[in-house]
């Protein structure tokens, strides 16, 4: 779906960071982000451009390591991806954003309990995917458990981190 004038900020952002221009990036990133908020409030359908705009602008707030901004970007992928999902649904995608976030908590030091819970409930949707596919472990599951791994660490837990590097060793594809 076409949102009026999306495309010319988007591309716009994208091409300041990926000439690694972030700081250039964010205002055009910002300005797709809010145009395609305000048509996805009245379209779903948008959800694809809104996403995409915010996984940029916070792919370059990330690089600037403005973390309460990359987070606050972080969450809101969040909360787009769960109300794609249908309750009792387990989507990677949402696994993926909550990983994501979870990340950021700890590249930017904020937050860590709710980095947790986020890596906990990734580890429960690959957990649930691994299982439907009848497989032990899958590449998205050990990531979620290394991201949990950071997690502790960042959070002063070395016994659980050794615990699961352990884990992870073991279970290496």
């Amino acid at each position: 779906m076409q949102v009026a004038g999306y495309q010319e900020l988007f591309d716009t952002g994208v091409r300041l960071s990926e000439a690694g221009r972030y700081e250039e990036a964010v205002a055009p990133l910002e300005g797709a982000v809010q145009v395609s908020r305000a048509h996805w409030e009245a379209d779903r359908r948008v959800a694809p451009a809104y996403a995409a705009a915010l996984l940029w602008l916070g792919g370059a707030l990330r690089q600037l390591e403005r973390w309460d901004e990359a987070l606050a970007v972080a969450d809101l992928v969040v909360v787009l991806r769960r109300s794609a999902v249908q309750p009792g649904e387990a989507d990677p995608d949402l696994a993926q954003a909550l990983c994501q976030y979870a990340v950021l908590c700890v590249h930017g030091r904020r937050d860590l309990g709710r980095a947790v819970l986020a890596v906990a409930e990734a580890i429960t949707i690959d957990k649930a995917q691994a299982e439907a596919s009848g497989q032990e472990c899958t590449p998205e599951l050990h990531g979620a458990y290394g991201v949990f791994a950071a997690v502790q660490l960042a959070r002063g837990d070395t016994d659980d981190a050794a615990q699961i590097e352990t884990y992870l060793a073991s279970h290496t594809h």
